[in-house]
């Protein structure tokens, strides 16, 4: 029967890992015990971390830029329609936002305030 055992430190503090077997020779039990030390398994294991740790922290970085710089691409028509918008006052109703921005989202908002322009314009 075999008994594998880890936790155990050599005098000089090494960590091992123990694997101890009974064997029978001659009908006198034989104890044979094999230590192994785990330091190399522990400093590759440290190595791994911190390479996971540098590599993972620049592609949270990465992620970051790249969403920030994705929400100024899709957020810049919205922002250059309000400021067109703020100089609309009651004196000015007929000027218009260009509808021709290469989003969408941007045209179809843009085509919804110049209705809403266009309405406030009739009614005056």
């Amino acid at each position: 029967m075999a008994f594998l055992r880890g936790g155990l430190r050599l005098a000089d503090g090494t960590p091992v890992l123990v694997i101890s077997h009974t064997h029978v020779l001659q009908e006198t039990p034989v104890l044979i015990r094999l230590a192994y030390s785990t330091e190399p398994l522990r400093l590759q294991s440290l190595q791994l971390l911190g390479l996971l740790t540098l590599v993972l922290r620049s592609r949270w970085l990465a992620a970051g830029f790249a969403g920030y710089r994705f929400v100024i691409r899709v957020l810049d028509p919205l922002e250059q329609m309000a400021t067109l918008t703020e100089h609309i006052t009651a004196r000015r109703l007929n000027e218009r936002i260009p509808s021709k921005m290469p989003r969408t989202n941007s045209v179809h908002m843009a085509l919804v305030l110049n209705g809403l322009l266009e309405r406030l314009e009739e009614s005056f």
